[in-house]
């Protein structure tokens, strides 16, 4: 059996108790195993303890469901929080892609006794479990040898799991394999992952990322265009009327290393007044991505489209621009023409919580799954709402339980039910 080094013991004591300190932890244990998800809140609802138990097993149970790979990334995205599960899962788990995962958070968070573990898993038939092996081990090697050899691998979630370390950390050799993976590889998602990582100040890496341009998948011409305005040269043809969203990004990152880039500044003026709405929206999120402003924005607040007024309303909040009362009226305004979620986000975190509640909690209970995952993205950091994460930990579908879960156990330890 692995040992268990110390640092991990810590963080998974950090976590709230989730077995023998928890009163009715039989019974709601006994009521999940039976399918009975609402007895078991309602069993839990009133101590904070028995329902971080509850989130906890909807996720574990979440791992033996269709919907394994939800229960996958929630995992991933709250090692501290799920250290105890973490640590059950990567010793007792009879799933290896389940062990796999738990031993590579663990291990990148500097549990290295799973070292062995995590090599034997690299020889794996699996290659979910062969990705979650090189993800980690990549945080720990230095030699391009490993590198370059599950660059090629034929599964491209491990070829993936390459490419996330190497556009963090740079290198001379480590550019010659996002190169070769952004012109070669036959997964347009592998060679959108290589070109944002292309340094567009490294001569090979440029011309990888002026090809890209030709790419059939739009994202990745859009992150080459992007890639390339951010080394600081225009790109001959990228800011040529009409606007396309390579030229707007393009211009964007320009104006994001040279405010006073002339050409960059007409181009997305010129955009933002254009009759094409969904140029407008895309100039507005390509300058919010940078950061920027140009001339004209002011009028973009009663612009017929409410997607674009309610990304002008983004950019000044980014911008920290001193309109906010007005950034107000134009959410409330977008959110009683047609409830867009995503007004009631923005209305919310500009301060409006209170008017947002009534109608998110409407919006939770009247739409489908991938209204309230969306939703739940949001209950606690933006809404301030634990009790969305509650109910919803009560759906009848199990990624919706486990993005509740997962909010729920996000939320700060000080926080009340």
């Amino acid at each position: 059996m692995t040992r268990i080094p110390r640092p991990a013991i810590i963080a998974a004591a950090s976590v709230v108790a989730v077995s023998c300190s928890v009163p009715l932890a039989g019974s709601i244990r006994a009521a999940l195993d039976g399918g009975k998800i609402s007895l078991a809140i309602d069993e839990a609802k009133d101590d904070a303890g028995q329902l971080d138990l509850v989130a906890v097993e909807t996720i574990r149970r979440g791992l033996d469901s269709q919907e394994r790979q939800t229960a996958i990334d929630v995992i991933c995205r709250h090692p501290v929080r799920l250290g105890d599960l973490l640590l059950d899962l990567s010793l007792h788990s009879e799933d290896p892609g389940a062990a796999a995962i738990a031993r590579s958070v663990l291990y990148r968070s500097g549990s290295l006794e799973f070292e062995p573990d995590l090599e034997k898993a690299l020889a794996s038939e699996d290659g979910g479990v062969r990705a979650a092996a090189v993800g980690a081990l990549a945080t720990t090697r230095g030699d391009r040898a490993f590198f370059e050899t599950h660059a090629l691998d034929p599964d491209p979630r491990v070829r993936i799991s390459v490419l996330a370390y190497l556009v963090t950390h740079d290198s001379q050799w480590g550019q010659e394999i996002l190169v070769e993976a952004a012109v070669s590889d036959p997964d347009p998602a592998v060679a959108r992952a290589a070109v944002a990582g292309l340094d567009p100040d490294v001569d090979g890496s440029r011309e990888a990322l002026v090809a890209s341009l030709g790419s059939e998948d739009a994202s990745t011409r859009v992150a080459a265009a992007w890639a390339l305005g951010s080394g600081g040269e225009t790109v001959e043809g990228l800011l040529v009327q009409p606007a396309t969203p390579e030229g707007l990004n393009h211009a964007a990152a320009l104006l994001a290393g040279d405010p006073g880039h002339a050409s960059a500044s007409d181009y997305l003026e010129e955009a933002i007044s254009a009759p094409d709405a969904q140029i407008r929206l895309t100039a507005l999120v390509a300058l919010t991505r940078a950061g920027v402003s140009v001339p004209g924005l002011e009028s973009l607040q009663h612009d017929p489209s409410p997607r674009v007024r309610v990304a002008w309303c983004h950019l000044g909040r980014k911008l920290r621009t001193p309109e906010a009362e007005a950034r107000r009226e134009v959410l409330s305004a977008v959110i009683a023409e047609e409830a867009s979620l995503e007004a009631l986000v923005a209305l919310a975190e500009e301060g409006g919580t209170e008017e947002a509640r009534p109608l998110v909690w409407w919006l939770f209970e009247t739409g489908g799954s991938s209204v309230q995952r969306y939703i739940i993205a949001f209950a606690i950091p933006t809404f301030r709402d634990s009790a969305l994460a509650i109910r919803g930990m009560k759906s009848p579908d199990p990624a919706v339980r486990m993005e509740a879960a997962a909010a729920w156990l996000s939320r700060s330890p000080s926080s009340s039910l």
